[in-house]
């Protein structure tokens, strides 16, 4: 008795000192305490029947406990220290608490991959003992670990476990929090029904002693019956929930009541009521700095004011729920937010930014699917790695009692001829394992050669393609101008050509060699970006000076076609090969100077950002959306007739993405049929 009380001074002297030391203090007193404390609890636990060290480790516990909702590094810093203690003294309870007290802190930092995984270790190592309430407590923290992390569909299976553990233990404290969460993933899940029935089986078995989950259970009825189209009964639900006094809830509750009355408001048509339960629920999460729960609430606000079409308003706040929901990094937030942005934009008939709000949504749409998923595969795959360790885990088990029942059975001759079996065994499954692995390999290695020649062919194959692409557009392009002249020296010779002929033939010919002298400008640029060994001088330089550049060159045309070019942005300096990057404005300007009509006009626009962005905006007659997917394939060529039917080869275009790639950067196209185009891409600002 002596020395159990020795050691219980010394656990209260850890623990009184954790109240007072700095953290770095605490590691140093936790190695002198342990080191101090083992021997005497363990020869106290000689004396007194008690397994050493498990006071201190639920003392730890309890202190990390303590902090839940306090500071989440003591939490961890405690947990940690119970952990291990626990590990080395095989104390499953106590294993199981801290465990369960990491796994929290994970969940409130967002780790949760590694919170599930935490959990279902200390689920393997306990799964075949006889410690029934941790084994549904693991069950029940890996089910809220997914829950968490938005994977409603994976956490119900360890939920609905959980509770079946906590019934035939009958805890109703542990029972009414697994229906509570079972219930909410079913709201997330849309499955109104099923959660109705579950909160309704909460409403019978809620004891006294548990006041928060009576109030968190009058809310999740409301949205249940909202989700029913029951509006009247979720109503009156939320007004029997804002009349219970605040002394006795949760008040950061009445933030989701509020909304929830605010959404049947806005069914029900009445704006004035629905505004105002909105404001009020914002300004509950305002109070506790609950940010992203605004993000609802916001959106209903702009909702409302959109169906009383005051725009003004609709739009400022939906424009504060996205900030928020994009903050937040919640995509479920950022779709709904997108999506109340699109209806708004589109109704004021601002389809260009309607449309890029639509996009926005259907691309967050896509990511959630995607996401949930990833999520999905990740959790079959817990479970199977889980099941493959606990069946190697049993068979290990298996084999020990073979081996056990082995020793107490046959004598020593027997266990040595066994012992020469064995090592026979090892040995030939040895040479049969190498056997194997040197096959497995070889094929590995046969594998990765045929892809390494596969991938040698595409690329030849695709060189080859490009390579007879570029024969045909000079045995095209270059010969027929080669050939008018020609034709054309062949009758002044002969005097067979008038003055009459001449002039007709002269601006034909002219124009034929202007396409030929900037198919070969394009074909030496090209060459030039293929050459082996070539090297570019990437330096600072002026992106303005290089536009004006290219407006100078490009004047005579642009007068031609009474085509007015403006430069728009600061004189920015950026980071690039100055050559190259004054290749591609000339032949992006070019380009837009061959698709417009005459009188229209074009944008050389420079802005600034994180990098400096540049963009070629033309009124031309514009693209189709099946041609950008092809001009923006690294090697194919697309080129059609301008707007004075000018020719063109389509291998501009192409260099000016090879051009852009050796600059890290790409070519953006965007472009509404005849309404114009934009060309863009964007370089580092110099240094």
């Amino acid at each position: 008795m002596m020395w159990s009380k020795l050691g219980i001074c010394l656990e209260l002297v850890y623990i009184s000192s954790a109240n007072i030391l700095l953290p770095d203090s605490r590691v140093k007193l936790t190695g002198i305490i342990l080191a101090i404390y083992l021997p005497f609890s363990t020869l106290a636990a000689s004396f007194s029947q008690e397994k050493p060290g498990t006071l201190l480790v639920d003392s730890l516990n309890n202190r990390a406990a303590s902090f839940r909702f306090i500071n989440i590094d003591s939490l961890d810093f405690y947990a940690e220290e119970a952990y291990h203690l626990a590990t080395e003294l095989n104390y499953i309870p106590g294993l199981v608490e801290s465990t369960r007290l990491r796994s929290t802190g994970m969940i409130v930092r967002g780790n949760y991959a590694d919170a599930i995984e935490l959990l279902f270790n200390k689920k393997l190592l306990i799964e075949n003992s006889d410690f029934v309430k941790d084994k549904a407590v693991i069950d029940y923290y890996i089910g809220v670990a997914y829950s968490t992390s938005g994977n409603y569909k994976a956490s119900l299976p360890y939920l609905n476990a959980s509770l079946e553990r906590f019934r035939d233990l009958d805890d109703a404290n542990y029972v009414q929090q697994c229906l509570n969460n079972i219930g909410v993933c079913y709201i997330r899940l849309d499955q109104f029904s099923q959660a109705l029935e579950i909160f309704k089986e909460i409403e019978q078995v809620v004891v006294e002693s548990n006041p928060g989950l009576t109030t968190t259970l009058m809310v999740n009825l409301a949205y249940c019956y909202y989700g029913l189209g029951e509006f009247e009964k979720a109503k009156n639900v939320i007004i029997d929930f804002l009349a219970i006094p605040t002394e006795e809830i949760d008040e950061r509750g009445y933030g989701f009541a509020y909304f929830k009355l605010g959404e049947v408001y806005a069914k029900e048509e009445d704006a004035k009521k629905a505004i105002s339960a909105f404001n009020l629920s914002i300004e509950v999460f305002e109070k506790f700095e609950s940010y992203t729960d605004k993000v609802e609430p916001l959106n209903g606000l702009a909702e409302v004011y959109l169906t009383l079409r005051d725009y003004d308003k609709a739009n400022y706040y939906v424009d504060q729920s996205l900030d928020i929901a994009v903050e937040s990094g919640v995509l479920s937030l950022q779709k709904l937010a997108f999506y109340t942005s699109y209806k708004i934009l589109k109704v004021q008939k601002r389809y260009k930014e309607a449309l890029e709000r639509h996009e926005k949504y259907h691309t967050i749409a896509d990511s959630l699917v995607e996401t949930q998923q990833s999520a999905e595969m990740g959790r079959l795959t817990a479970q199977y790695g889980f099941n493959e360790e606990k069946n190697d885990l049993l068979l290990v088990q298996k084999e020990a009692e073979l081996e056990n029942q082995q020793v107490v059975s046959n004598q020593q001759l027997t266990i040595n001829i066994s012992i020469v079996v064995i090592v026979a065994i090892v040995v030939v499954l040895i040479f049969v394992y190498r056997a194997y692995s040197l096959k497995i390999n070889g094929n590995k290695l046969l594998k990765e050669k045929n892809n390494q020649i596969k991938a040698q062919r595409d690329v030849l194959e695709e060189t080859n393609r490009v390579k007879n692409k570029l024969f045909s557009i000079i045995a095209h392009d270059l010969r027929s101008p080669i050939n008018t002249l020609n034709g054309l020296l062949y009758l002044v010779r002969n005097k067979m050509a008038d003055q009459e002929d001449l002039e007709t033939t002269l601006p034909k010919l002219i124009d034929s060699f202007d396409h030929a002298s900037n198919l070969l400008n394009n074909l030496l640029n090209w060459a030039i970006g293929q050459m082996e060994g070539y090297t570019l001088e990437f330096k600072d330089f002026k992106i303005k000076e290089v536009f004006e550049r290219c407006l100078a060159s490009a004047r005579f045309r642009l007068e031609e076609k009474s085509i007015t070019c403006t430069i728009e942005g600061e004189d920015a300096s950026v980071f690039g090969e100055e050559n190259m990057i004054e290749i591609v404005c000339q032949n992006l300007l070019g380009n837009a100077i061959k698709y417009c009509e005459h009188g229209d006009t074009i944008n050389l626009k420079i802005s600034v950002s994180n990098n400096v962005c540049v963009q070629v905006i033309d009124t031309g007659i514009g693209i189709s959306a099946d041609k950008i997917d092809i001009l923006l394939n690294e090697n194919d060529f697309l080129s059609t007739a301008g707007t004075y039917n000018e020719k063109g080869s389509g291998l501009g275009l192409m260099i000016c993405k090879d051009m852009l790639k050796k600059n890290n950067s790409d070519l953006k196209i965007e472009s509404v049929e005849n309404a114009g185009s934009t060309f863009s891409f964007c370089l580092p600002k110099s240094s």
